[in-house]
């Protein structure tokens, strides 16, 4: 097939127009490069497999479905750390907790999955460090802000469920989380959003472009060493004048999420992650807005992690 009428039957029309005919081309010159070898073409125009993509379709791999968690290889200067896997949005100065402590990201190969880090001076692990790297959906973290809300103990749960569930609902009563969205934890503060990881993550995004050290978690993000009235301008900031999603994804280093990303240009990938997040994008004021009507009656918290 020519690579026009490839691009008629990915792309032509349908839900897969995912892109244009420029960054097609683009992925198909970056694809047939030697170097790379997944594909070849013939004289006659005809777009065939390379050496490199006949050995990657004829691996049983090939057509396996589902997705493995992608794991991270850490080095401080020329020690490795070990390996973590990430599932949220990584950008030079994210913050990780890894071994008992945390970690400031300066330097990232996207390719290889190297994370190179330096000790946070904080050194304090997060309060809401992640026990998975599936990524929670909006539809789910909202839920658990109803039930929360709700009070409800179901009868069907069992006597473990009920002691988690009425520990989190106690917590939730004691700082007035139906009312309030920002938490001072020491030096850091915590921006509740209850939104998903994908919207989490473009608003740490937001606030990293505007100079702030940020944190992503399931329930929203962690301004590490900011105060809550610092908080309170950054996200005033970003309710009146929200960047772009191509303005957001200069910032972004982990953009080869999908299983044959490694061998998409870099232009491509940053190209559909700005598409895959416009929608996030243009909910920032929105989202923004609604923490900053709730800072000013933010508590203290008080070593809740103890």
């Amino acid at each position: 097939m020519s690579a026009g009428g490839l691009f008629n039957a990915l792309f032509g029309a349908g839900p897969l127009v995912a892109l244009d005919q420029e960054m097609f081309l683009g992925l198909l010159r970056a694809m047939g490069d030697p170097a790379v070898g997944l594909i070849e073409q013939a004289p006659d125009g005809q777009i065939m497999l390379g050496v490199l993509g006949e050995r990657l379709t004829s691996d049983r791999e090939f057509y396996a479905i589902f997705e493995t968690d992608e794991e991270w290889s850490l080095r401080h200067g020329a020690r490795p750390l070990g390996q973590i896997p990430i599932s949220n949005v990584l950008f030079v100065g994210s913050i990780l907790a890894f071994a008992g402590r945390r970690w400031r990201v300066i330097a990232v190969d996207d390719r290889a999955k190297v994370l190179n880090v330096e000790p946070h001076r904080s050194g304090r692990l997060p309060l809401f460090e992640r026990q998975a790297v599936e990524p929670l959906g909006d539809r789910l973290a909202q839920e658990m802000r109803a039930v929360y809300l709700a009070q409800d103990l179901p009868a069907y749960a069992d006597p473990a469920a009920t002691a988690l569930l009425q520990e989190g609902s106690d917590a939730f009563a004691a700082f007035d989380l139906s009312r309030r969205a920002v938490l001072a934890d020491g030096p850091d503060t915590h921006v509740l959003l209850w939104r998903g990881g994908e919207m989490n993550g473009v608003m740490a995004v937001a606030l990293l472009a505007m100079g702030a050290e940020t944190e992503v978690h399931d329930l929203g993000v962690t301004l590490t060493n900011t105060t809550t009235d610092h908080a309170r301008i950054l996200l005033e900031t970003v309710a009146a004048r929200a960047p772009s999603a191509a303005e957001l994804s200069a910032f972004v280093v982990n953009l080869s999420e999908a299983k044959f990303d490694a061998y998409a240009p870099q232009a491509v990938l940053r190209r559909l992650w700005e598409r895959r997040h416009e929608a996030y994008v243009t909910q920032l004021p929105e989202v923004a807005l609604q923490a900053v009507r709730l800072i000013d009656m933010a508590p203290s918290l008080q070593r809740l992690s103890t």
